[in-house]
């Protein structure tokens, strides 16, 4: 049962991983330019207001990848943090598009719930963040919580053996996307927390 869960929770992830890379690429044809050119849609002087991260993330989704991906449901959501967006695809996970503004950086994050409103919704074992990096000439455009510490970091790359980013899983559940990604998009025998 648990080798199944791992295999189906890490297939999910790829999925959705190859689902964000094809939109961002079909938009940033569509757009006519890479993402780094569309300007800034995250408004840094609401840095910090939830209200503005939910808006932010909703309309970008909205403008640039909804039209891509196959939606079963799109609502308003009540249950994540007063979110105003919540896309449930058909395989049954569910996304939340928000946006951020750090040290002048500004980011879009997808969490992603890979089963949907079941159990348990905690991040590392059915819900992760990928993180798309908005800085010119990023190293790596769509990822996990490493992509947000390359952007916040001016685009400095953080290389990671496969053990730090195990024991980094083990202490800050936004690192176990990163070891996932690193395994192959593997859930392995030794992978932290429990599926």
């Amino acid at each position: 049962m648990q080798n199944h869960k791992r295999t189906e929770t890490a297939a999910r992830l790829k999925k959705i991983y190859s689902s964000l890379s094809q939109a961002i690429k079909l938009a940033e044809t569509e757009q006519g330019a890479p993402i780094s050119e569309w300007g800034n849609i995250v408004d840094s002087r609401y840095s910090g207001s939830t209200e503005t991260m939910y808006a932010d993330g909703l309309i970008f989704w909205n403008k640039y990848l909804a039209k891509y991906f196959p939606i079963n449901d799109q609502t308003q959501c009540s249950d994540w943090s007063s979110c105003s967006f919540l896309a449930q695809f058909n395989d049954g996970s569910q996304i939340v598009s928000t946006s951020g503004w750090i040290n002048g950086y500004s980011y879009i994050n997808f969490t992603i719930d890979v089963n949907g409103p079941k159990g348990p919704n905690k991040s590392g074992r059915d819900r992760f963040s990928f993180y798309l990096n908005l800085k010119e000439n990023p190293k790596q455009l769509l990822g996990g919580y490493l992509v947000y510490k390359e952007a916040i970091n001016n685009n400095k790359t953080t290389n990671y053996t496969r053990e730090e980013l195990l024991k980094e899983c083990k202490s800050n559940t936004g690192y176990c996307l990163d070891l996932i990604m690193n395994d192959g998009w593997e859930i392995k025998d030794d992978y932290p927390i429990r599926l």
